[in-house]
């Protein structure tokens, strides 16, 4: 009816412009994907960058490169690029290195496909850094050899001294 048209109209109008109504969602979205930690890079069904957050550009030291329209293959190497952005369906976990300068950083990069009904329409790239969790495990690693060849090393003075021991109460 032409009444309920009226106030739904009246309703919207000042949904619009007094509260605000759909621009509330944009800005949640926009500082939620700023300000993550995580890189998120969300690419079209040709690899295509749609979007990236600043942690993804700092994260691959390329505020450049991630532009709207840059082909991702810019950014990964080919083993990235042909083995997990061509699965559609399952989606893809890889540990990357990236190398900046004189030092190594190392992520686990997620890839997720977007699909609307049953349309391949984009993929989300995780990017999350693990740096320091290796470089701990590594430290721990080397530290429990050490350890134990630590404790082989006793073992063997040991046997030695006895055997010493022996050597000379037996003369």
């Amino acid at each position: 009816t032409p009444m309920a048209f009226t106030i739904t109209g009246i309703a919207f109008f000042w949904g619009l412009s007094r509260v605000q109504l759909f621009s509330i969602m944009p800005i949640a979205y926009d500082t939620i994907f700023k300000s993550m930690n995580d890189g998120v890079i969300i690419v079209d069904p040709f690899n295509r960058i749609i979007e990236a957050n600043p942690a993804a550009s700092n994260m691959l030291n390329s505020k450049s490169i991630l532009v709207t329209g840059t082909n991702i293959n810019r950014l990964f190497s080919e083993v990235v690029c042909s083995t997990a952005l061509k699965t559609e369906t399952v989606p893809a976990q890889l540990e990357i290195e990236i190398s900046k300068e004189t030092t190594s950083r190392y992520y686990d990069l997620y890839i997720s496909s977007i699909f609307n009904q049953n349309l391949l329409k984009g993929r989300i790239l995780l990017l999350h850094e693990f740096t320091e969790k290796r470089n701990v495990a590594i430290i721990s690693r080397e530290r429990s050899l050490l350890e134990q060849e630590l404790i082989e090393r006793k073992k063997v003075e040991t046997a030695l001294r006895i055997s010493e021991q022996f050597n000379l109460s037996v003369m």
